[in-house]
């Protein structure tokens, strides 16, 4: 294994839901790589040269809330390696480092309470615009009758960084087991693009991948837009049959190219009483 390979999985944990469902949906990406899942809580306070221990509040809080995702991940009784730590400082600065030595960050859209606010609130846009790996956002599953959705979307176009970000969402694909949505940018009357095009762009990548379902679908315009639009027709086209996934890893996720990352929160949308259309999914930001 190369020093890149072994670089471990990072996962932010501020004491919320979300963050827990991240550090969940982050397992198989370790498991996958075969490399540690790193759980980082970041007390937002700062030290001095006279004492180096984290002290405080917001110290135990960090200690707490890496407990409580720590024995989440137990629980899922996969086969991944636990790192933990607590970091200080500002939490966006402190992840943003992280990923220099990482395969991926992976955060929680936001938190529940005052100190998680603090801590997570708009960390996610930060990390995701000045990260040095892939970075996915990860949005809270809803609870609902309705069964559970399993696909991977990818925006696909002549620039060189959808290449990267549609073989990032290939290997997502393969990891959770779920269909592809290849969706061709800019079909419109401009020609900029069309399906056609989009089709013989992932060609090669078919035969690469016989193992997946890759669909091909048109934009006139962007993902977000795209994906906001359909929702509904996504989620009744890919709901997911497959008991044998546990819930944190079944949902939908758009993958991104870095130079789209203004499309994150369009694309995770809020979580309550959402007054635009949204996707309302997780986002993975390929680099």
């Amino acid at each position: 294994m190369t020093n890149d390979e072994a670089k471990p999985v990072v996962v932010g944990i501020d004491g919320s839901d979300a963050a827990i469902e991240a550090a969940r949906w982050a397992i198989g990406e370790a498991v996958a790589r075969d490399v540690p899942l790193r759980l980082i809580s970041v007390a937002n306070t700062p030290r001095t040269l006279v004492d180096w221990e984290l002290r405080g509040p917001e110290a135990q809080y960090a200690e707490t809330s890496l407990r409580a995702a720590s024995a989440a991940v137990d629980s899922a009784g996969l086969p991944v390696k636990i790192e933990a730590e607590v970091l200080w400082g500002p939490p966006s600065n402190a992840l943003i480092r992280e990923s220099e030595h990482a395969a991926m960050i992976c955060i929680g859209t936001v938190g529940i309470g005052a100190v998680a606010r603090v801590v997570l609130g708009s960390t996610a846009v930060a990390v995701a615009e000045r990260a040095h790996c892939d970075v996915a956002v990860i949005r809270p599953t809803a609870v609902t009758d309705r069964p559970a959705e399993n696909w991977v979307a990818v925006g696909v176009n002549d620039q060189p960084e959808a290449d990267i970000a549609l073989r990032v969402a290939l290997g997502e694909a393969r990891i959770r087991r779920a269909p592809l949505v290849a969706v061709g940018l800019g079909c419109n009357a401009f020609g900029v693009n069309s399906v056609e095009q989009t089709e013989h762009r992932i060609q090669r990548w078919r035969q690469q991948y016989p193992d997946l379902r890759i669909d091909v679908v048109s934009a006139s315009a962007g993902i977000a837009e795209f994906l906001a639009d359909n929702r509904s027709d996504l989620a009744q086209r890919y709901a997911s049959t497959d008991s044998t996934h546990d819930a944190g890893h079944v949902q939908p996720l758009a993958v991104l190219a870095s130079s789209d990352v203004a499309e994150v929160m369009r694309i995770v949308g809020p979580h309550h009483y959402p007054i635009l259309k949204h996707a309302q999914c997780s986002v993975l930001v390929a680099r």
